[in-house]
C-alpha cells in the first residue's frame, strides 16, 4: 500500500482512524479502505489532509445557530453559536486541500465589512439625530440608516453562502444559492417597509412637544412581523450546513 500525503487523507467508517487515501486497510483496524477511495470524486476533490473534526463540529454549530436567527429573543444566542462554529471551521480550514480556505477567509473578510458598514453608519447616524432640529434632516438620517443597514446585510449574507461553498457537492451548492436569493429578497421587503415606516413612527413620536411611546412600539410590533420573513432564508443556509455536517461526519462525498 502507497502512503504518498499528495493522494490526501481518508478516515475508517468503522473505527474513524485516518489513513492515506491510497491505502488498502485501515493501519488501526485492518478494515479494507477500498470501498472508500472514491467517494470524493463528485466533489471537487476534496482531499483532506488532517483531522478535520473541528471542521464537522464546526457546520453543526453553523446549522443549529443560523436555524435559531430568526427566533425573537433566542436569535442572539444563535448568533453565538454561530460565532464559536466559524472559529472552529477557520481554525480547521489548512486541512483541505481544495479552496475551502480561501471561501472561509473571504467569508470572514466580508460579514466584516458589512459589520463595520452598518457601526459606522449608526454611530454617524446618531450623532446626526443628536444635533438634528429639522424634521426633514431627521427623516434623511434615519433613511440613510436603513439604507446602510440592508445593503450590510445583502453584503452579509454572501458571507453566509461562501463559508461552506468550498466543500458543498452540486446539490448543496443549489441549497446555498436559493438561500442567498430568499435572503437578498428578503432584505429588499424588509428594507422597503423600514424606509418609510421609521422615520414616520420617531416622527409621530415627537409630534407633540413630547414623548409618545405608542407610535414606536407600534413600529416594533411591525418590524417583528417582518422580520419573521428571514426565517426561510436562514433555515434553508441552515439545511445546507447541516447536510454537509452530515456528508463530513460520514465521510460521504456521494
Amino acid at each position: 500500500m502507497g502512503n504518498n500525503r499528495e493522494s490526501g487523507i481518508v478516515r475508517c467508517s468503522y473505527c474513524m482512524e485516518t489513513n492515506f487515501r491510497n491505502d488498502i486497510v485501515c493501519k488501526n483496524c485492518g478494515a479494507t479502505l477500498q470501498h472508500q477511495g472514491n467517494q470524493n470524486n463528485d466533489l471537487n476533490n476534496q482531499n483532506f489532509t488532517g483531522d478535520i473534526s473541528n471542521t464537522i463540529t464546526g457546520f453543526l454549530l453553523l446549522g443549529i445557530g443560523t436555524a435559531m436567527m430568526w427566533i425573537p429573543i433566542i436569535g442572539d444566542i444563535g448568533i453565538f453559536i454561530d460565532f464559536i462554529g466559524v472559529i472552529l471551521i477557520f481554525v480547521n480550514r489548512k486541512n483541505f486541500e481544495s479552496a475551502h480556505g480561501t471561501y472561509v477567509i473571504l467569508s470572514i473578510l466580508i460579514y466584516t465589512i458589512s459589520f463595520m458598514l452598518i457601526l459606522y453608519v449608526s454611530m454617524f447616524t446618531f450623532i446626526q439625530i443628536k444635533g438634528s432640529s429639522i424634521q426633514n434632516s431627521l427623516d434623511s438620517s434615519l433613511q440613510a440608516l436603513v439604507l446602510a443597514s440592508i445593503i450590510g446585510s445583502m453584503i452579509g449574507a454572501i458571507s453566509f453562502f461562501l463559508i461552506s461553498f468550498g466543500l458543498q457537492d452540486q446539490t448543496g451548492k443549489f441549497i446555498l444559492t436559493i438561500g442567498l436569493i430568499a435572503l437578498v429578497i428578503t432584505d429588499i421587503i424588509v428594507g422597503t417597509f423600514l424606509y418609510s415606516a421609521l422615520p414616520a413612527a420617531v416622527s409621530n413620536s415627537i409630534s407633540s412637544g413630547s414623548y409618545n411611546p405608542a407610535p414606536i412600539n407600534a413600529f416594533r410590533a411591525e418590524v417583528s412581523s417582518y422580520t419573521l420573513y428571514t426565517a426561510l432564508s436562514y433555515i434553508i443556509f441552515a439545511v445546507a450546513y447541516l447536510r454537509l455536517y452530515l456528508l463530513l461526519k460520514d465521510n460521504t462525498y456521494a
